[in-house]
């Protein structure tokens, strides 16, 4: 990604992406977290897909890569988990604990 986008801007970036092409998109519940000492969006957002009965809540988490000697581009990591909505409170914890989890060493 460019070195000068923003968290704010690439988290608007996908939810608008994301909202033109899901069916019925709707956000569940967005903030800012730490992941590996770094600030991260994540966001819950559901939506309908044709072909599948019910609809689907996906964790969407971004953060950048911390930095290093490049002056023009970072790097973004997008992290997703994607499950029935109805299966939301067997997995939504999981999906958060392994945002959780990741680390850069």
């Amino acid at each position: 990604m460019a070195a000068e986008l923003e968290l704010e801007d690439a988290a608007a970036a996908t939810l608008e992406e994301a909202a033109e092409t899901f069916d019925d998109f709707r956000v569940e519940q967005e903030k800012v977290v730490q992941i590996s000492g770094r600030p991260a969006a994540m966001r819950f957002q559901s939506f309908a897909i044709d072909g599948v009965e019910g609809r689907l809540l996906q964790l969407q988490v971004l953060v950048f890569a911390p930095p290093d000697d490049r002056e023009k581009t970072h790097d973004l990591f997008h992290i997703d988990g994607t499950c029935l909505a109805s299966d939301a409170a067997t997995y939504a914890p999981a999906f958060v604990a392994a945002a959780h989890s990741f680390t850069f060493t």
